[in-house]
């Protein structure tokens, strides 16, 4: 095997490491299990010198949740241009990803009433899976050529499907087989779902770990970094850079909010039960892996921004029926179409990005964290308030076009030809 399908496979196989924290603990079991067993029924009384609060524990995991949102994104892009200015890439990957697998694995004491010990762990392990993607996405950059990144960028995001819905799989099949005994008493098998996501994570990721590269050492990085460095390297982004991000933050808005809200529609609006909730999710995780490979063919095919485009007007076309749509077969049908898109979108607009920005930019990844991952946090938002205005779930998944058409509009303005050499030249 050549050293560049070595690459590849390595690269590839992170998404299926790192998936599973999202899958299983961002939005699977820990959510669930934090709010009713491990922060007490009656909430937690928080008393200050100048202030009370007593919070639930659905509003102490929301809030950690933002806070480490807002913290990842905040640093991002200064982890990226230090990682690019002092040519340690790698070294910060390794850190960050077994820091997250450390935190992760440490769930398995999440103990009921240890509310703050469990909140800080998770909120390390999600600042710490941030912070790896922002490194892991930009080896993009050197391990493919421009044509092959699509394909690349797809097949990553189709193991991360796939190996995100397996561990799923694992989990329910366990708490399946085990669910008598899941009572406040007997949580140990819910604390050992929650512990294996660190180990799959570290097991998985040990070929990215040990053969992606180091970046060369050049002249100038070694030296102390500037105090203003960072600042003047934002003038070299390119004004088709630009309207992408603000693209890119809007329409991943809309992700955002189906993914966030899809099972609550469910329930609420359709009478759902869970175990069809849940099949639906893990049923769109399995979908995902043929619909990235099918939009990496098609943007190989048409092109990258065209393919794009084309997966903007599909999420149009399944917000606009989930708007109308009126039983549980309808919403299998629904999932198994956001099943094939979302991978699309999400593998055609990394590799998009990658195509217009330098090699070895990995702070140019720090901002597109920013837009993938605040927008966990708007999107939601905005579904939320316009219900408790309307109070109708219906005209809540409605105002999730809104980022669809913006962004649709904003990505066709972004020139054809906005790649590297579109880039501002600059001094440093």
């Amino acid at each position: 095997m050549d050293d560049k399908k070595k690459l590849w496979i390595a690269w590839s196989f992170y998404d299926w490491a790192n998936s599973a924290f999202a899958t299983s603990l961002l939005a699977g079991l820990l959510p669930v299990y934090f709010a009713t067993m491990v922060v007490p029924e009656e909430g937690v009384q928080i008393d200050g010198a100048f202030f009370n609060l007593h919070l639930s524990g659905v509003a102490i995991w929301t809030y950690g949740v933002s806070a480490s949102v807002l913290f990842a994104t905040l640093i991002a892009p200064l982890l990226g241009y230090i990682a690019d200015f002092k040519g340690i890439r790698k070294q910060l990957f390794v850190i960050v990803t077994v820091v997250g697998c450390l935190s992760s694995t440490c769930l398995f004491w999440a103990y009921p009433g240890w509310v703050w010990e469990v909140i800080s762990l998770f909120g390390v392990a999600y600042i710490s899976f941030m912070w790896s993607e922002v490194l892991y996405n930009s080896y993009l950059l050197d391990i493919a050529e421009a044509k092959e990144q699509d394909v690349l960028s797809g097949l990553g995001y189709a193991l991360g499907y796939a190996g995100g819905g397996l561990l799923l799989a694992i989990h329910l099949w366990i708490l399946a087989r085990h669910s008598s005994e899941l009572s406040a008493d007997r949580y140990q098998i819910i604390r050992f779902c929650l512990g294996s996501v660190g180990i799959w994570w570290f097991l998985f990721s040990t070929p990215a770990l040990f053969i992606l590269p180091r970046d060369p050492v050049k002249a100038g990085q070694a030296k102390k970094l500037q105090r203003f460095h960072f600042f003047p390297r934002l003038k070299g982004i390119s004004k088709g850079l630009i309207i992408f991000l603000v693209a890119f933050f809007l329409y991943n808005n809309g992700v955002q909010t189906v993914i966030a809200t899809a099972s609550i529609y469910g329930s609420k609006q359709l009478h759902l039960p869970v175990y069809q909730l849940m099949g639906a999710v893990l049923f769109t995780q399995f979908v995902g892996v043929p619909g990235a490979c099918v939009f990496a063919w098609l943007g190989k095919w048409l092109g990258t921004k065209r393919a794009l485009v084309a997966s903007l007007f599909c999420w149009i076309l399944i917000v606009s029926y989930a708007m109308i749509m009126e039983s549980a077969r309808e919403f299998w049908v629904l999932a198994g179409f956001v099943g094939v898109v979302i991978g699309g979108t999400q593998s055609l607009s990394r590799s998009f990005f990658a195509k217009m920005i330098p090699a070895q930019a990995s702070g140019y990844f720090g901002f597109y964290a920013i837009g993938g991952k605040v927008s966990a946090v708007l999107g939601p938002f905005i579904f939320g308030m316009v219900y408790e205005i309307v109070g109708n779930l219906r005209y809540a998944v409605g105002s999730t076009l809104t980022f669809f058409i913006v962004g649709l509009i904003l990505l066709t303005a972004v020139p054809d030809n906005a790649g590297k050499n579109e880039i501002i030249s600059q001094n440093d």
